[in-house]
């Protein structure tokens, strides 16, 4: 065995406190080792399932760290933005403006999110301007806790959906129109009757 630089020899290992203290020295550093393999083992499984999800979500995931430069995100990011979002990594949301000019005024929503957030949650839906269309974007902002702290944003592109809405309230409009055009006379008789109940009294 060897210990602090001193050989101890298998028979003397059990005969002196200095080789029974080394020995034991020796097995707790094997157990150690065997604790970091397991945690570092569990580390990559619990990373990579967390990386599984991201790359699965149709929403796209930013996280910054606590001087909101971005640490990771996922592709759905990239995709809902048309912008390569990987070449931000370790970029300040300050600087994306220099690096991809048209996610300025997307990093500028997520800045301004983050300082007006009341206990460190926000939400917006916003106008973003992606690949020369408006699109509507529904933003959610949380600071992460911890020290030191961090940041998530989670956004999606409901413009279809808002459309939707928008047709739906459209085609109400459009049906009460069509029945008060097709019925032309209920209005002059609702009219009518009104004028009649004044002349009454």
């Amino acid at each position: 065995a060897n210990c602090a630089g001193h050989s101890v020899s298998a028979r003397a290992a059990g005969s002196t406190p200095a080789a029974a203290i080394c020995a034991g020295c020796s097995r707790l550093a094997s157990e150690l080792r065997k604790v970091l393999r397991r945690c570092s083992k569990a580390a990559e499984t619990t990373r990579a399932y967390l990386e599984s999800i991201l790359g699965n979500l149709s929403a796209g995931v930013l996280a910054f760290d606590d001087r909101t430069r971005l640490r990771t995100a996922n592709p759905s990011a990239s995709v809902i933005l048309q912008q390569p979002i990987a070449e931000l990594s370790g970029l300040a949301l300050a600087d994306w403006g220099r690096k991809l000019p048209a996610l300025a005024p997307f990093a500028e929503l997520v800045a301004e999110g983050f300082r007006g957030a009341r206990e460190g949650q926000w939400q917006r839906e916003a106008q973003v301007g992606v690949a020369n269309l408006s699109r509507t974007l529904l933003m959610r902002g949380s600071r992460l806790p911890g020290t030191p702290h961090g940041y998530v944003v989670v956004f999606d592109d409901v413009s279809e959906l808002v459309q939707a809405q928008r047709d739906a309230a459209w085609a109400e409009v459009a049906r009460r129109l069509a029945h008060e055009i097709k019925n032309p006379l209920t209005p002059i008789q609702l009219s009518a009757e009104r004028l009649a109940v004044k002349l009454e009294s």
